[in-house]
């Protein structure tokens, strides 16, 4: 498993569901920072544990409900909720 460590937000994008015409594929070479890509029709889901541990899984139609790519986000150091002022 890879570990990734990050100082500033993580920008997660999922999306798959399809239509009529097909599949468009990727324009241009997988960028450094992408850490995974896929042509397959299928859905993310995730589960947040806690305030700190959050879970994420691609799951494929096109291989039938397999689990493409998975991955764990982990925050440091959890960062308190106040009502008066929101999260930060």
């Amino acid at each position: 498993m890879k570990v990734y460590t990050f100082r500033a937000p993580v920008h997660i994008i999922t999306g798959s569901a399809g239509c009529q015409e097909g599949r468009d594929h990727f324009l241009n070479d997988e960028p450094k920072w992408s850490a995974f890509r896929s042509q397959d029709f299928g859905y993310t889901r995730f589960k947040a544990f806690n305030t700190t541990h959050l879970y994420m899984e691609q799951v494929s139609v096109d291989l039938d409900g397999e689990v493409i790519d998975s991955f764990w986000l982990v925050k440091n150091k959890a960062i308190p909720f106040h009502k008066d002022i929101g999260a930060f």
